[in-house]
């Protein structure tokens, strides 16, 4: 049996208009195989009918568009009852086509995996420890940079951060909330030049954006939300979640990422977090590194420079750790 309606509105929300591509076709997977999975979709076809409207301008087809995926949605992700589409109809034609686009993403899981989390398992991530090439300063001009893929916490100004080089693990265990950024030898771009490279369990993933969602760095807590501010900042990571259309893998985010640019990977640094794929676990430092340009200088140059070296140096001996020198162009 076709089912129409049902059809048109999951292959619309990747149109321009409403989410685009790729988000567009991620909700609609999802929500196709919810519908396909339930035993009363010629009732939900036709709830999503709404009869004939007057006027046939495009913003006016696009809202009653919109109407039909907030339906679809709340049927299929909620539960909510089709005999009352009636109601729900009402209610949602009282939104504008905006509201109803940020309703829309806000019916499904803010942490949504879309079967992606297992790329970001420990084991398809680069040991510094290995590359023992990027160990010393060097010249790569004219040769081909190591391959590599690091998860990085980056520090803009290490010298009012000494603690944080003195133990990153504990200190960083703290925050339930940090931003990080997927880096590899075909995207080296970081938001500063030096910092720290972890082993990142997959559970401890919250959201992953191919460009900088200037996410609020070193929050304390996401998961007790007894607090204005704590509140807050669960609903920003779970807006930010629901705008990339939930987890995207290492491949998408660093080939996403534009040249020159630097990505964003939001982590909870805390362990022992339940959350709904997983318990968090602790971080795992696997090295320290400063930036230098593709001829091997420091990119911060002058005394300030070495006394940068020198703080990711003595950090990189105290935790037992590489110190890595990773070449970019700028």
């Amino acid at each position: 049996m076709a089912y129409p309606h049902v059809s048109k509105t999951i292959a619309e929300l990747a149109e321009p208009w409403f989410l685009d591509q790729p988000r567009g076709k991620t909700y609609g997977a999802i929500l196709q195989s919810k519908f396909d999975a339930a035993d009363n979709r010629a009732a939900i076809e036709s709830a999503l009918t709404l009869g004939g409207y007057l006027l046939h301008i495009e913003s006016q087809k696009h809202k009653r568009r919109a109407v039909r995926a907030v339906m679809l949605a709340n049927f299929l992700m909620k539960g909510f009852p089709v005999q009352q589409h009636a109601q729900l109809r009402e209610r949602s034609e009282s939104f504008s086509l905006e509201e109803l686009k940020a309703e829309f993403v806000f019916l499904f899981p803010a942490l949504l995996d879309n079967g992606n989390r297992s790329s970001w398992h420990p084991a398809f991530f680069t040991d510094p420890a290995n590359l023992v090439a990027l160990h010393r300063q060097d010249d790569w001009r004219e040769r081909s940079v190591p391959r590599y893929r690091f998860i990085v916490h980056t520090v803009r100004e290490p010298l009012s951060r000494v603690s944080l080089f003195h133990d990153p693990v504990t200190e960083l265990a703290n925050c339930d909330a940090l931003s990080m950024s997927l880096i590899g030898n075909e995207h080296p771009y970081t938001h500063s030049m030096q910092g720290f490279i972890f082993r990142v369990p997959m559970n401890n993933i919250l959201v992953t954006s191919s460009r900088d969602m200037a996410f609020p760095n070193y929050q304390p807590s996401v998961h007790r939300l007894g607090a204005q501010g704590q509140a807050a900042l669960a609903d920003e990571i779970i807006r930010i979640a629901a705008e990339q259309g939930g987890l995207r893998t290492p491949s998408d985010v660093i080939h996403g990422s534009a040249a020159h640019h630097y990505n964003e990977i939001v982590v909870c640094g805390r362990p022992n977090v339940k959350l709904p794929h997983g318990t968090t676990e602790l971080l795992t430092l696997l090295g320290v590194f400063v930036c230098t340009t593709m001829a091997g200088a420091l990119h911060v140059r002058g005394d300030l420079g070495q006394r940068f070296l020198e703080l990711a140096s003595q950090s990189a001996f105290n935790n037992n750790v590489p110190l890595v020198y990773l070449p970019k162009d700028f």
